[in-house]
């Protein structure tokens, strides 16, 4: 993404064109053999209690990262983005499970990890930021 960034520090007034960079993959897999599309799959045997169905199982992957140009960490004090608060890198990657028991209600885990270049004091990198979330989904 290209952006245009402008900055006064007194009489002096600095603009400038960013150029910052991100892509991500992401993959998943149904394990239970349920079709892929661009709606969300019924499950092929809905889980009932007592009954023979577990619903669909799902595996989920993606890996990502973020690059900010490193123009707008130069110029000492007149920078655009302060290097010891702001990093110039960001890398994550998640794995997730999903558990779709019927057409309408799912339950999903992920897990994150995302790590970072820069944004601590000395020039150090932030310290890497770990999450698991979890959700219910019902829809109707």
């Amino acid at each position: 993404v290209k952006q245009e960034v402008r900055r006064a520090v007194g009489t002096t007034t600095r603009q400038e064109s960013l150029q910052h960079s991100a892509w991500q993959l992401s993959a998943q897999w149904n394990l239970t053999g349920e079709d892929e599309g661009y709606r969300a799959p019924a499950p092929k045997r809905p889980y009932v209690v007592g009954g023979p169905g577990w619903g669909l199982l799902e595996i989920a992957a993606r890996v990502a990262s973020l690059a900010i140009d490193p123009d707008a960490f130069a110029g000492a004090a007149n920078s655009y983005a302060n290097p010891a608060g702001s990093v110039s890198k960001a890398t994550a990657w998640t794995l997730g499970l999903n558990w779709g028991l019927t057409q309408n209600f799912k339950l999903m885990a992920d897990y994150e990890q995302t790590s970072f270049a820069g944004g601590a004091a000395n020039g150090a990198d932030a310290p890497t930021e770990k999450v698991l979330i979890s959700r219910f989904q019902f829809q109707y």
